[in-house]
């Protein structure tokens, strides 16, 4: 079982990143809209953030928000993604490992 303090926040913000990614490819997409809408939260931390994007993965995670857009909608992806700002990082987590349902 993963435990929570034996990852920091930007290890978890990576994993969080990839496995929204991977949801939105799975066609989950409140799934993924919530776990961005976590991951968006922890890298406005500086000490988050750690990376830069390069070219490539700013036009990866652009057409994969597209795609999100697309299937949810605005105004739903909004919705959700405010929904998702409410989950607390070990919610996350286990919404991200299919633990717990992101529709609850």
């Amino acid at each position: 079982m993963w435990r929570r303090e034996r990852a920091s926040d930007r290890e978890a913000s990576g994993a969080l990143y990839n496995l929204g990614l991977c949801a939105i490819y799975e066609r989950d997409f409140v799934r993924a809209a919530q776990l961005w809408a976590v991951w968006e939260d922890l890298i406005t931390d500086d000490s988050v953030h750690y990376w830069t994007w390069s070219p490539r993965e700013i036009a990866f995670r652009d057409e994969s928000l597209d795609l999100l857009t697309e299937a949810l909608g605005p105004d739903d992806l909004s919705h959700q993604m405010e929904l998702g700002r409410q989950v607390p990082l070990e919610q996350a987590i286990d919404i991200a490992l299919g633990r717990s349902d992101p529709h609850l």
